[in-house]
């Protein structure tokens, strides 16, 4: 969703707006024809944007400007929170490895298997069972 709205925000609002802006300007014969080119590319920013006054009862909150902040602001949380998990769940991977290799070295000297749970291994699982976890999302 995010690259869709940059991809169109960029392509065909900014440089399509942008051809006819330097259009205007080539064909200026005054600074306020190059001011009311540069207005009108603005203008045209801000209503292909969505973000003019005809988005919505801006009285409400519930004007096009704000539900796209709202729905980004989701966005941008829902990718903090993903990336929370990946870092977490890269340390615990590393962390299993490691266990693992200690456990294959007992097992090569011909001590099997593991005899405690380490205090480390306690405190991960109590962290991850938190539902506190996840009340930022």
């Amino acid at each position: 969703f995010i690259s869709n709205l940059q991809n169109y925000l960029m392509f065909e609002v900014l440089e399509g707006g942008w051809e006819g802006l330097v259009t205007s300007i080539n064909k200026a014969q005054s600074l306020d024809d190059i001011i009311r080119a540069h207005d009108s590319y603005l203008n045209e920013i801000v209503d292909k944007t969505l973000l003019g006054n005809e988005g919505g009862d801006k009285s409400n909150g519930k004007s096009l400007e704000n539900l796209l902040r709202k729905l980004l602001s989701i966005a941008l949380k829902f990718g903090k929170f993903q990336d929370h998990i990946f870092t977490n769940s890269l340390a615990g991977l590393e962390k299993a490895a490691k266990i693992r290799r200690k456990v294959e070295e007992r097992a090569d000297r011909g001590d099997w298997g593991r005899k405690t749970l380490d205090e480390e291994e306690g405190r991960v699982f109590l962290y991850l069972a938190n539902p506190k976890l996840f009340e930022f999302v």
